[in-house]
């Protein structure tokens, strides 16, 4: 029996049976990545991938105070996972994190509904070396790993080399020559300040790139760099600036509290625990800047998270 109107984008020959997980709380988006990573078993290729770029997704919809609905919808070849209302995050975005995070991603976007289809029958045929190999390739293959083994911060450290642990207390000095950096953009913001801050950036980046655990954190930096790098301040409004400056500040200080947590107390009981979290609050930053869809009275409402 086939249902009479399907969700995703990709086609209505679906089975009548459809879950829908209605997202309010970062509870019940934890629920719906429980329910496919741990709680049931699907022998699916890249289900992992697809689940955790979902929940990027929606964390930063529930940090916009913004609820939303995902479908999972199959038929005999495919499982579809639909994203309805998508606000706050321009389709250029996701395309660009969809790329690095999950590069062979079969999806469609439109009208603020994403759609990805993940075939049941695709036969993984990659021997162990030759994704080894790949992993080589942090731009793209270890990018996109996921981490949903807990490794508390005590355990990482007894297993790191000595050499990578002490190239960590240069971080702490980065981090406070960005905040000089970000308020001094919120008042005067031109572009030499501004490619202070990319260059800081792209020092606080090759030092955590060295720690090979923290890939999705260098990732999501990165991506915020690339941004920036490429972004034209005659074509910004000078309210953005200081936007910018305040979640900018906001982001250090959950970078800050996580070399805390990690290198100095060891108090983490799970090292990936800013990995989403961190992605979500990049996006948010690069929103401010891209996103054509939000009207002004948006902006002026706009919260801090």
């Amino acid at each position: 029996m086939k249902s009479l109107k399907a969700n995703n984008l990709f086609t209505q020959d679906v089975d009548s049976k459809v879950l829908s997980f209605y997202i309010d709380s970062i509870k019940s988006l934890s629920d719906f990545l429980d329910y496919y990573l741990f709680k049931n078993s699907y022998d699916i290729p890249y289900l992992d991938k697809c689940i955790e770029l979902l929940y990027v997704y929606g964390e930063f919809n529930l940090k916009n105070k913004h609820f939303f609905s995902i479908t999972v919808e199959e038929n005999e070849k495919y499982i579809y996972f639909t994203f309805m209302n998508l606000y706050f995050i321009d389709n250029l975005v996701v395309e660009h994190t969809v790329s690095h995070y999950f590069s062979n991603a079969n999806y469609l976007l439109k009208d603020k509904t994403l759609s990805f289809a993940l075939s049941k029958q695709e036969i993984n045929t990659k021997t162990e070396d030759s994704q080894n190999m790949q992993i080589s390739n942090y731009q793209k293959d270890i990018l996109s790993k996921t981490h949903f083994n807990k490794i508390s911060a005590s355990e990482y450290i007894q297993s790191t080399a000595i050499s990578l642990i002490d190239k960590v207390e240069d971080l702490e000095n980065i981090e406070d020559e960005l905040e000089t950096l970000a308020m001094e953009f919120e008042t005067n913001s031109n572009s030499n300040i501004l490619s202070s801050i990319i260059n800081n950036l792209n020092l606080y980046i090759d030092i955590m790139e060295r720690l090979i655990e923290f890939k999705h954190l260098s990732f999501a930096l990165y991506t915020l760099n690339n941004f920036l790098k490429n972004l034209d301040l005659s074509q910004v409004d000078s309210k953005q600036h200081q936007k910018f400056s305040l979640l900018f500040i906001h982001l250090l200080d959950d970078v800050k509290q996580w070399r805390k947590n990690i290198f100095v107390l060891q108090e983490a009981n799970d090292i990936h625990y800013l990995d989403s979290s961190l992605l979500s609050s990049c996006l948010q930053i690069q929103s401010i800047f891209e996103n054509k869809n939000i009207q002004q009275d948006d902006e002026d409402d706009f919260e801090l998270f």
